[in-house]
């Protein structure tokens, strides 16, 4: 029988010469990790939709007498679900699968009971679409200061036009080369704290197709 046992991380990351370890800096404090496919993976998860904390190694999954499996991260989202990720390279995944396995196991029936979600991500789902090099990108804007004559504008007139493109919206904003060139960064920022959405599955340009996100009451919330 399997057992989840929560507690805060007790990843502690020292020098390893074998991999990239470090601490990644989110909007939910400096997030460790101890590989570059665990360092991307923080960049992506942290402009998920309606993620609220990550964290890392912070349950235990017991499934057997002196048998425990410790997730990688535990990814929460607004609405009370959350998923337990794995991180694995696809080669180290095939090649020690069946002493993986049962771990994983107890960590799908722990995570389902609990209405959460245990996932297995490999550089494939990380780096094969254009998610990551969005979040990159944005990652840069979410410490950005915020300017309300630029941004309030923007917002008001979004939710006017409905789905509209950054150009558009921009355009319809501002008349000056000047204003539009200033407001652009503003208007990343917006998309990296999540007030203005875009599919970032797909790759974000001028052109793009975006929406009014969450509202900055719920925001500041």
């Amino acid at each position: 029988m399997s057992r989840l046992v929560s507690k805060r991380s007790v990843r502690r990351i020292g020098k390893s010469y074998r991999s990239v370890t470090g601490y990644a800096p989110t909007g939910f404090g400096h997030i460790p990790y101890e590989s570059t496919l665990e360092r991307d993976f923080v960049t992506l998860a942290e402009i998920l939709p309606g993620v609220t904390d990550i964290l890392s190694q912070p349950v235990q999954v017991r499934y057997a007498v002196g048998k425990v499996y410790t997730p990688d991260y535990k990814v929460s989202f607004a609405d009370g679900s959350y998923w337990l990720v794995e991180i694995k390279y696809r080669k180290d995944l095939k090649e020690d699968w069946e002493a993986f396995r049962p771990g994983f196991k107890a960590a799908v029936h722990q995570a389902r009971l609990e209405g959460g979600r245990f996932r297995i991500l490999t550089e494939v789902e990380i780096r094969s679409s254009a998610l990551l090099e969005n979040a990159t990108f944005l990652k840069d804007y979410r410490s950005r200061r915020e300017e309300p004559n630029y941004e309030q504008r923007m917002m008001r007139m979004l939710e006017e036009l409905g789905e509209t493109t950054p150009r558009i919206l921009l355009e319809a904003c501002f008349e000056s080369d000047h204003h539009f060139a200033s407001a652009v960064g503003y208007l990343w920022r917006l998309m990296a704290v999540g007030l203005i959405r875009a599919d970032l599955t797909q790759p974000l340009n001028m052109k793009s197709p975006i929406w009014l996100g969450r509202s900055p009451e719920l925001h500041d919330e």
